[in-house]
């Protein structure tokens, strides 16, 4: 079965994310914070742009004759996963911070504590894409017509 165009957007921008993520632990796991934090912040601003979008087509979705949700893919949720991610990648910011900060000798210990913080929000970010990909954009898919989708696909393509 082939993608729908919205489909196809949120799953590329998911896939821009991990790269992302990836540039910054890389840079992490290599001790260059300076790295690591401007990748965690275009990781962030990506993220943050795809939210406003996700959730401004999901409350169109929400108010579209008769498309309630599916078993979880209720908005309340996917929006409550948002604000966990932006809780995640706050504390991983400061231990980037700390790790960044400390004296070079213990560096290298802190950045291997601090990998945790990095890598729960990578599962959780790989945990909602895949909720999304399963269960919301499918509804998505079918609960708005084309030309409603279309701009918010071109949108998401662009977070």
């Amino acid at each position: 079965m082939s993608l729908t165009d919205i489909e196809a957007a949120n799953l590329g921008a998911h896939a821009r994310f991990i790269e992302t993520l990836e540039d910054a632990l890389v840079a992490f796991t290599a001790l260059d914070g300076e790295a690591a934090l401007r990748s965690w912040a275009e990781l962030a601003r990506r993220i943050g742009a795809h939210q406003v979008v996700e959730e401004e087509l999901l409350g169109v979705v929400a108010t579209h004759e008769g498309t309630a949700p599916p078993r979880g893919g209720a908005t309340a949720l996917v929006i409550a996963e948002h604000r966990q991610l932006d809780k995640l990648h706050a504390l991983a910011t400061q231990r980037i911070e700390l790790v960044h900060a400390a004296p070079i000798e213990s560096r290298r210990l802190a950045m291997v504590r601090g990998l945790d913080d990095l890598l729960r929000f990578r599962h959780l970010l790989e945990h909602h894409g895949l909720r999304e990909e399963r269960i919301v954009y499918p509804h998505v898919a079918v609960a708005l017509p084309h030309e409603l989708r279309a701009g918010f696909a071109e949108r998401l393509a662009r977070t």
